[in-house]
């Protein structure tokens, strides 16, 4: 923790990040295709990492930014068609970094550090071959294990990217197997459904169904790791590309290093994760933060 602490006093250095030079002008809205946060932006109070990281950051840019419920559908729509006007600036917040969508739009820093997600199944069914685990007890891979258990299904959110190496492993599946909820759905949904035997395997963070167990009678269920699927995952700001996100999110950049700097994005992470969690996540913001220190002195 203490080196982590160093690192952000230096990256923070750089960024000046108590300085209110950069102020916003004009109003800009963050869309969000995750139903339940309504109600945190509404009472504007967290209730998971998401949540409490999101509206952290939204105290330090008022009152430039507010945020606005859009159905997934309908955000992607929107996103989509701002690739056509330049001039515009359109962003949603909780997205994935892809290489596919690199490609197209601008990104944030990381708002949320998160471990992988992690397949989740019944354990009402036959035990997990030897032939699919990994020396670590993972399973080899998602097409694999749903190859074997072909009479299972996999329940998922449909229009959501899981990042680049499990939208790839999910594509390998059997579409016979998949059964999508509606975009407008959140995971919570998801989780509900495997509770309740709808579906014999789903992926998840380890947090929300830690969440989720706390509302919901979970059944019994044992959980892996999938491939050679990286250590970290983390959301961003998704904006178009456009001389108006360039400096938006140069604002953006600058309150999210400071907030990395605080207690209150740590425990944002920490009081919402198993324990056995924390170092993991207290070394991808570590790692994250050298990664942007070697950027900014290199230029």
């Amino acid at each position: 923790m203490n080196r982590l602490r160093v690192l952000l006093i230096a990256l923070c250095s750089l960024y000046s990040c108590y300085s209110s030079a950069n102020a916003l002008t004009d109003r800009v809205t963050l869309f969000y295709a995750y139903r339940a946060f309504s109600e945190n932006v509404r009472l504007d109070k967290g209730q998971d990492t998401n949540s409490t990281v999101a509206l952290a950051l939204k105290r330090k840019l008022e009152p430039s930014v507010y945020f606005e419920y859009l159905p997934l559908s309908r955000m992607t729509a929107a996103l989509q068609n701002s690739m056509r006007e330049p001039d515009s600036l359109v962003c949603a917040i909780f997205k994935a970094k892809t290489a596919e969508r690199e490609a197209d739009y601008a990104f944030s820093y990381p708002l949320i550090f998160r471990a992988t997600q992690r397949l989740f199944m019944q354990k009402s069914l036959p035990p997990m071959p030897k032939k699919l685990l990994t020396r670590n007890g993972g399973v080899v891979s998602l097409a694999a294990v749903m190859n074997h258990y072909k009479t299972s299904q996999l329940i998922l959110t449909e229009g959501v990217s899981y990042g680049d190496f499990l939208d790839k492993e999910i594509g390998q599946v059997n579409e016979r197997q998949v059964v999508l909820v509606s975009a407008h759905s959140t995971e919570e949904l998801n989780a509900r459904l495997f509770a309740n035997k709808r579906a014999d395997f789903s992926i998840f963070y380890p947090e929300e169904v830690r969440q989720i167990s706390n509302i919901h009678q979970m059944p019994s269920y044992s959980t892996f790791t999938i491939g050679h699927q990286p250590a970290k995952l983390t959301s961003h700001i998704m904006c178009n590309k456009s001389n108006e996100s360039r400096v938006f999110l140069r604002k953006v950049n600058a309150e999210l290093v400071a907030l990395y700097q605080t207690q209150e994005f740590l425990d944002a992470h920490f009081d919402f994760l198993p324990e056995d969690e924390h170092v993991i996540v207290e070394q991808l913001i570590e790692k994250e933060v050298n990664a942007i220190l070697k950027v900014r002195v290199e230029r």
